[in-house]
């Protein structure tokens, strides 16, 4: 199998150059896709003799998939693996991706083995993601939306419900790790994971954007509509303060910043919770 990896970057340029020195010996099999830096992200990456494509204006994931895809196919490339540009993923675990696709459809990795390096709110946000995803789909996965992932190239183009639909609401830009997961669960492809660990850098902050909490929420009524999806999607795209339960767990959405939400739950029974759906 012929493995392309792909990393979509934007404004990174004081970060990518470090994975990128870890991965010189993938050089010739890596692709970096600019998704509309304004910093100087394309000459970190040209400067560095990688191969790169430049996107015109911020797109998204959706957009920077949609880039590797389409250039893997063209050069042959029969799988993809994508990691984020920010150092939150580690290029010594490739391999583990690369034997994963010898046995899945599409591997992700799992953060949350361990929990002793992860704070509270991202625990408590990527828990309510597991249990939300499990309600909608009857499917409890270990982490659902870690953007280390491979998935093998289908023959031609992607079958039609693999395909994203765009909109306007600019949810694309964040749902797409959310829906390229459903998407191989809805078609019965065949999922796995690797245990990864958990990186948080201190400059980033804690809480959760209001437009991944949109991307998760729209995705997840792509493939199963309920009211309750329904009115969570229209609570955080108001800024609303929430409080829900789901599966027997009480959540706390409250709004942070302009954009972002901090998550808050019982941190005990988060742990408890996750540690079993590890086990």
């Amino acid at each position: 199998m012929n493995t392309l990896f792909a990393i979509p970057a934007y404004q990174e340029a004081t970060r990518i150059g470090k994975l990128l020195d870890l991965m010189a010996h993938l050089r010739k099999d890596t692709l970096v896709i600019d998704d509309g830096s304004t910093d100087a992200t394309s000459e970190v990456v040209q400067n560095r003799g990688f191969r790169l494509i430049r996107h015109p204006e911020n797109g998204g994931l959706e957009a920077a998939y949609e880039s590797a895809n389409l250039y893997a196919r063209s050069n042959h490339y029969t799988q993809v693996i994508a990691l984020d540009a920010d150092g939150q993923h580690d290029p010594a675990y490739l391999p583990e991706f690369i034997r994963g696709l010898g046995h899945y459809d599409l591997v992700s990795g799992d953060r949350f083995h361990n929990l002793q390096e992860v704070p509270e709110s991202k625990i408590a946000s990527n828990l309510f993601a597991i249990l939300l995803v499990r309600e909608a789909t009857g499917i409890l996965l270990p982490d659902v939306s870690c953007g280390f992932r491979g998935w093998k190239l289908t023959a031609g183009e992607l079958p039609q419900q693999k395909q994203i639909a765009r909109s306007g609401s600019g949810h694309h830009r964040f749902g797409a790790i959310y829906r390229m997961l459903l998407d191989h669960l809805a078609i019965g492809e065949t999922v796995g994971f690797v245990k990864i660990p958990a990186i948080y850098p201190p400059e980033n902050p804690t809480h959760t954007r209001v437009q991944e909490i949109v991307g998760l929420v729209s995705a997840l009524l792509n493939f199963r509509p309920s009211a309750k999806l329904q009115s969570i999607l229209r609570d955080v795209r108001d800024k609303k303060h929430l409080t829900m339960n789901i599966q027997d767990l009480r959540f706390e959405l409250v709004p942070e910043t302009a954009d972002a939400y901090r998550f808050v739950t019982d941190p005990e029974m988060a742990v408890n919770r996750m540690t079993s759906i590890h086990r």
